[in-house]
């Protein structure tokens, strides 16, 4: 097997899987979000991520005092699961309503369903 030195594979899923997190479960019909972005992004953007049947598009930015994720999928029948550290954030919005998250082992998460969701945690 050879492969081109130019291969997008080695920029490409660094950026899905590390900084975005994703980590597809697709015959579970779940996709698990966990973010790792760089403290020097201020902004990023994933479009058009195909796991299965389903396509999905996440928007990061980091303001004064929060983290903003807007996030796109084509078929609202998956599940997202989106999970940070536990105890790094106190608030956390999803399209506008404050929910809690769960925690297990060191994480905090939220399970998410339809086509848009947006997140904002403080």
């Amino acid at each position: 097997m050879t492969t081109q030195a130019w291969n997008i594979y080695s920029y490409a899923v660094p950026i899905i899987i590390q900084f975005f997190g994703i980590k597809p479960r697709a015959f579970e019909k779940t996709i698990y979000i966990q973010p790792q972005m760089p403290s020097g992004w201020e902004n990023a953007k994933l479009n058009n991520s195909l796991v299965g049947d389903n396509s999905i598009s996440i928007s990061y930015q980091r303001k004064a005092n929060s983290l903003q994720f807007d996030i796109k999928q084509s078929k609202s029948d998956w599940k997202l699961v989106l999970a940070f550290p536990a105890g790094k954030y106190n608030q956390w919005q999803v399209n506008g309503k404050t929910e809690s998250p769960h925690t297990q082992d060191n994480l905090q998460f939220l399970e998410i369903s339809g086509q848009k969701a947006q997140l904002i945690l403080k």
